[in-house]
């Protein structure tokens, strides 16, 4: 079994310590000890991905109802923020849930900009006055 050179290739003997072509010292090989098997590893293939599946037997199980939708309507028109986080708390589907979640926001965003414009108005108009 030759070597060879691992700086320029060149065919050196197996107990060369040094190259004789360019002198660059050898690594020093182990040799594999008498009796020793190398096990046989198979790597491991990846696992498939599991992605989520929407169910849609299931989705369809319980849809809202058009008389469900009503009620929701008119209890969310008639007393708005009850009507939103009752709706939050105790929808069972996702996606109501998010509706209500998003209502909650907006409604929250629309009273705070009434009252900057009702501040911002009362400023103006008591400057306005008072000139």
């Amino acid at each position: 079994m030759s070597k060879f050179c691992t700086s320029c290739g060149a065919q050196i003997g197996d107990t060369d310590m040094l190259c004789p072509n360019c002198g660059a010292a050898q690594p020093k090989i182990s040799q594999p000890v008498q009796g020793y098997q190398q096990p046989n590893v198979q790597p491991n293939p990846m696992p498939n991905p599991v992605y989520a599946q929407i169910n849609q037997a299931q989705a369809a199980e319980n849809p809202t109802g058009v008389i469900g939708w009503i009620g929701w309507m008119l209890l969310c028109s008639i007393l708005p923020l009850i009507g939103a986080i009752i709706m939050a708390c105790s929808a069972k589907n996702k996606s109501t849930k998010n509706y209500a979640i998003a209502n909650l926001v907006l409604m929250f965003l629309g009273a705070l900009i009434f009252v900057l414009i009702f501040v911002v108005g009362g400023v103006t108009l008591s400057g306005l006055l008072t000139s």
